[in-house]
């Protein structure tokens, strides 16, 4: 990831969007690899669908099958309210560092 060009181009943004952006994706680099040979591959069409986590499984009480360890706020501290919303947000994390 080009972290240091990534936080300049998200300084449009308030100070904790951006933190959270930036600490989102390189949580998911940490856990999935480089992001640049992602975007390089496929424009991340195939982690943004490794990311994806809909209402319908919420509802069926799936299990979270990604490597990225979201608890929701009643199973440990953590800022969502469900897997679904913690995913979403990395997605959309992910999404802005296209």
């Amino acid at each position: 990831m080009q972290e240091k060009e990534f936080k300049e181009w998200l300084s449009f943004l308030d100070d904790s969007t951006a933190g959270n952006i930036l600490s989102w994706c390189t949580g998911i680099e940490k856990q999935y690899g480089d992001l640049d040979k992602y975007y390089a591959n496929d424009k991340f069409e195939w982690l943004l669908k490794e990311l994806r986590y809909s209402s319908k499984d919420e509802k069926n009480k799936k299990k979270n099958t990604t490597k990225i360890d979201i608890k929701p706020k009643k199973e440990g501290k953590n800022l969502y309210e469900s897997i679904r919303e913690g995913l979403a947000s990395r997605r959309k994390s992910l999404k802005k560092y296209k």
